[in-house]
Protein backbone atom coordinates (compact mmCIF):
# COMPACT_ATOMS: atom_id res chain seq x y z
CA UNK A 1 0.00 0.00 0.00
CA UNK A 2 1.19 3.25 -0.69
CA UNK A 3 0.18 5.94 1.59
CA UNK A 4 -0.40 9.52 0.32
CA UNK A 5 1.40 12.89 0.77
CA UNK A 6 -0.15 15.02 2.60
CA UNK A 7 0.27 17.08 5.97
CA UNK A 8 -0.84 16.65 9.53
CA UNK A 9 -0.77 18.70 12.61
CA UNK A 10 2.02 18.05 15.43
CA UNK A 11 0.52 20.09 18.87
CA UNK A 12 2.77 22.16 20.62
CA UNK A 13 4.51 19.64 22.92
CA UNK A 14 7.28 19.19 25.05
CA UNK A 15 10.68 17.79 23.84
CA UNK A 16 9.97 14.55 25.66
CA UNK A 17 7.09 13.90 23.19
CA UNK A 18 9.41 14.24 20.00
CA UNK A 19 12.02 12.21 22.21
CA UNK A 20 9.63 9.37 22.82
CA UNK A 21 8.33 9.03 18.56
CA UNK A 22 12.39 8.55 17.98
CA UNK A 23 12.64 5.79 20.28
CA UNK A 24 9.42 4.80 18.93
CA UNK A 25 10.73 4.36 15.88
CA UNK A 26 13.92 3.13 16.41
CA UNK A 27 12.20 -0.23 17.70
CA UNK A 28 9.91 0.10 14.81
CA UNK A 29 12.34 -0.56 12.63
CA UNK A 30 14.21 -3.38 14.44
CA UNK A 31 10.79 -4.88 14.11
CA UNK A 32 9.77 -4.82 18.22
CA UNK A 33 6.72 -3.30 17.72
CA UNK A 34 5.06 -4.12 20.83
CA UNK A 35 7.62 -1.84 22.48
CA UNK A 36 7.43 0.46 19.78
CA UNK A 37 3.55 1.02 20.11
CA UNK A 38 3.91 1.45 24.12
CA UNK A 39 6.30 4.28 23.33
CA UNK A 40 3.81 5.92 20.15
CA UNK A 41 0.91 6.08 22.69
CA UNK A 42 3.44 7.81 25.44
CA UNK A 43 4.42 9.86 22.68
CA UNK A 44 0.88 10.75 21.47
CA UNK A 45 -0.48 11.54 25.35
CA UNK A 46 2.09 14.09 25.59
CA UNK A 47 1.89 15.81 22.09
CA UNK A 48 -1.80 14.57 20.75
CA UNK A 49 -0.84 14.83 17.29
CA UNK A 50 -3.00 12.69 15.46
CA UNK A 51 -0.63 11.45 12.91
CA UNK A 52 0.84 9.57 16.00
CA UNK A 53 -2.49 7.27 16.23
CA UNK A 54 -1.70 5.95 12.49
CA UNK A 55 1.69 5.02 13.44
CA UNK A 56 0.15 3.52 16.81
CA UNK A 57 -2.25 1.63 14.38
CA UNK A 58 0.98 0.56 12.41
CA UNK A 59 2.84 -1.10 15.65
CA UNK A 60 -0.15 -3.05 16.66
CA UNK A 61 -1.02 -4.39 13.10
CA UNK A 62 2.75 -5.56 12.46
CA UNK A 63 2.46 -6.77 16.20
CA UNK A 64 -0.51 -8.90 15.59
CA UNK A 65 -2.93 -7.47 17.53
CA UNK A 66 -6.01 -6.56 15.07
CA UNK A 67 -7.99 -5.05 18.05
CA UNK A 68 -5.85 -2.49 19.09
CA UNK A 69 -4.60 -1.42 15.51
CA UNK A 70 -8.22 -1.12 14.73
CA UNK A 71 -9.11 1.07 17.27
CA UNK A 72 -5.85 3.08 16.88
CA UNK A 73 -6.68 3.71 12.82
CA UNK A 74 -10.62 4.24 14.07
CA UNK A 75 -9.26 7.06 16.85
CA UNK A 76 -7.19 8.25 13.52
CA UNK A 77 -9.97 8.66 11.16
CA UNK A 78 -12.02 10.30 13.63
CA UNK A 79 -9.33 13.19 14.60
CA UNK A 80 -8.32 13.70 10.58
CA UNK A 81 -11.42 12.77 8.69
CA UNK A 82 -10.29 14.49 5.51
CA UNK A 83 -6.61 12.77 5.94
CA UNK A 84 -5.07 12.23 2.67
CA UNK A 85 -4.31 8.19 3.48
CA UNK A 86 -7.98 7.70 4.47
CA UNK A 87 -8.73 5.29 1.26
CA UNK A 88 -5.78 2.91 2.62
CA UNK A 89 -6.99 3.54 6.54
CA UNK A 90 -10.19 2.13 5.80
CA UNK A 91 -8.95 -0.58 4.06
CA UNK A 92 -6.66 -1.21 6.53
CA UNK A 93 -9.64 -1.04 9.29
CA UNK A 94 -11.72 -3.36 7.08
CA UNK A 95 -8.63 -6.28 7.13
CA UNK A 96 -8.22 -5.53 10.98
CA UNK A 97 -12.10 -6.20 11.12
CA UNK A 98 -11.87 -9.19 9.15
CA UNK A 99 -8.48 -10.25 11.70
CA UNK A 100 -10.73 -9.31 14.80
CA UNK A 101 -13.44 -11.65 13.79
CA UNK A 102 -11.06 -14.56 12.67
CA UNK A 103 -9.24 -14.57 16.52
CA UNK A 104 -13.02 -14.77 18.12
CA UNK A 105 -13.33 -17.81 19.60
CA UNK A 106 -16.72 -19.95 18.22
CA UNK A 107 -16.46 -18.25 15.23
CA UNK A 108 -16.26 -20.00 11.35
CA UNK A 109 -12.91 -18.16 10.53
CA UNK A 110 -12.98 -15.94 7.96
CA UNK A 111 -11.77 -16.97 4.41
CA UNK A 112 -9.77 -13.73 3.92
CA UNK A 113 -6.14 -14.72 5.77
CA UNK A 114 -5.09 -12.11 8.30
CA UNK A 115 -2.16 -9.76 8.04
CA UNK A 116 0.51 -11.82 9.26
CA UNK A 117 3.05 -9.66 11.09
CA UNK A 118 6.32 -9.08 9.23
CA UNK A 119 8.78 -6.33 9.54
CA UNK A 120 8.97 -3.48 7.34
CA UNK A 121 11.12 -2.11 5.24
CA UNK A 122 13.51 0.77 7.08
CA UNK A 123 11.99 4.02 6.46
CA UNK A 124 8.03 3.27 5.40
CA UNK A 125 4.65 2.14 7.32
CA UNK A 126 5.06 5.31 9.51
CA UNK A 127 4.52 9.09 9.44
CA UNK A 128 8.34 10.79 9.60
CA UNK A 129 8.77 13.92 12.42
CA UNK A 130 10.43 16.73 10.78
CA UNK A 131 12.71 18.58 13.36
CA UNK A 132 11.62 21.68 15.01
CA UNK A 133 11.44 25.06 13.30
CA UNK A 134 14.37 27.42 13.69
CA UNK A 135 13.47 30.27 16.10
CA UNK A 136 13.12 33.84 14.25
CA UNK A 137 15.36 36.25 14.35
CA UNK A 138 16.63 38.10 17.69
CA UNK A 139 16.93 41.32 15.31
CA UNK A 140 13.49 41.84 14.65
CA UNK A 141 12.37 41.66 18.37
CA UNK A 142 15.10 44.23 19.25
CA UNK A 143 14.00 46.88 16.53
CA UNK A 144 10.76 46.51 18.01
CA UNK A 145 11.78 46.73 21.59
CA UNK A 146 14.19 49.84 20.74
CA UNK A 147 10.88 51.83 19.11
CA UNK A 148 9.08 51.41 21.39
CA UNK A 149 11.15 52.60 24.24
CA UNK A 150 11.80 55.67 22.21
CA UNK A 151 8.21 55.97 21.43
CA UNK A 152 7.18 56.27 24.95
CA UNK A 153 9.63 58.45 25.82
CA UNK A 154 8.91 60.75 23.31
CA UNK A 155 5.17 60.42 24.26
CA UNK A 156 5.85 61.19 27.92
CA UNK A 157 8.06 64.36 26.66
CA UNK A 158 5.34 65.74 24.68
CA UNK A 159 2.84 65.48 27.19
CA UNK A 160 5.09 67.02 29.84
CA UNK A 161 5.65 70.08 26.70
CA UNK A 162 2.24 70.44 25.96
CA UNK A 163 0.95 70.85 29.91
CA UNK A 164 3.75 72.99 30.13
CA UNK A 165 2.19 75.12 26.89
CA UNK A 166 -1.16 74.65 28.34
CA UNK A 167 0.19 76.54 31.83
CA UNK A 168 2.04 79.25 29.93
CA UNK A 169 -1.21 79.69 28.27
CA UNK A 170 -3.09 80.30 31.30
CA UNK A 171 -1.14 81.86 33.00
CA UNK A 172 -0.68 84.58 30.32
CA UNK A 173 -4.57 85.03 30.20
CA UNK A 174 -4.19 86.07 34.23
CA UNK A 175 -1.63 88.20 33.76
CA UNK A 176 -3.11 89.87 31.11
CA UNK A 177 -6.43 90.42 32.46
CA UNK A 178 -5.33 91.36 35.94
CA UNK A 179 -3.17 94.29 33.61
CA UNK A 180 -5.08 95.28 30.91
CA UNK A 181 -1.59 96.32 29.76
CA UNK A 182 0.75 94.48 27.34
CA UNK A 183 4.58 93.89 28.66
CA UNK A 184 7.60 92.36 28.73
CA UNK A 185 6.72 89.84 31.15
CA UNK A 186 3.55 88.91 29.07
CA UNK A 187 5.93 88.20 25.79
CA UNK A 188 8.32 86.58 27.56
CA UNK A 189 5.19 83.77 28.86
CA UNK A 190 4.13 84.28 25.30
CA UNK A 191 7.35 83.32 23.92
CA UNK A 192 7.66 80.31 26.16
CA UNK A 193 4.09 79.28 25.64
CA UNK A 194 4.69 79.06 22.04
CA UNK A 195 8.31 77.20 22.55
CA UNK A 196 6.74 74.73 24.69
CA UNK A 197 3.81 73.86 22.54
CA UNK A 198 5.79 73.63 19.25
CA UNK A 199 8.36 70.88 21.12
CA UNK A 200 5.30 69.22 22.47
CA UNK A 201 3.46 68.60 19.25
CA UNK A 202 6.83 67.64 17.53
CA UNK A 203 7.93 65.28 20.52
CA UNK A 204 4.08 63.84 20.24
CA UNK A 205 4.16 63.21 16.44
CA UNK A 206 7.21 61.68 16.87
CA UNK A 207 6.49 59.32 19.54
CA UNK A 208 3.54 58.27 17.77
CA UNK A 209 4.96 57.69 14.63
CA UNK A 210 7.44 55.33 15.80
CA UNK A 211 4.76 53.83 18.34
CA UNK A 212 3.41 52.85 14.51
CA UNK A 213 6.70 51.70 13.46
CA UNK A 214 7.26 49.49 16.27
CA UNK A 215 3.93 48.13 15.61
CA UNK A 216 4.78 47.04 12.14
CA UNK A 217 8.00 45.48 12.96
CA UNK A 218 6.49 43.61 15.95
CA UNK A 219 3.62 42.60 13.21
CA UNK A 220 6.35 41.51 10.88
CA UNK A 221 8.21 39.33 13.54
CA UNK A 222 4.67 37.68 14.49
CA UNK A 223 4.06 37.02 10.74
CA UNK A 224 8.11 35.54 10.35
CA UNK A 225 7.78 33.44 13.33
CA UNK A 226 7.13 29.84 12.46
CA UNK A 227 3.70 28.31 14.11
CA UNK A 228 4.20 25.91 17.00
CA UNK A 229 0.50 24.21 16.04
CA UNK A 230 0.76 22.89 13.35
CA UNK A 231 3.35 21.58 11.98
CA UNK A 232 3.79 19.70 8.81
CA UNK A 233 4.49 15.78 8.77
CA UNK A 234 5.51 14.05 5.27
CA UNK A 235 3.88 10.78 4.80
CA UNK A 236 6.15 7.89 4.37
CA UNK A 237 5.81 5.13 1.83
CA UNK A 238 3.68 2.06 3.10
CA UNK A 239 3.45 -1.33 1.62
Amino acid sequence: MVVCAGHLAWADSPANARDLFKQARQRYEAGAFSEAAELFQKSYDLSKAPGLLFNLGQAWRNHGDCTRALAAYRTYLAQTPKAPNAVEVNELIAAMVRCEKAEKPGEQPSTATPPAPERPPPETGLISLPPPPPPPSPALTVVAVSLDVVAVAALAVGTGFSVSASSASARLTELYLGRLVWTTELSMVERQGQRDSLIGAVALSVGAALAVGGLVVTIIRLLAEPPAAPGAIAWAASR
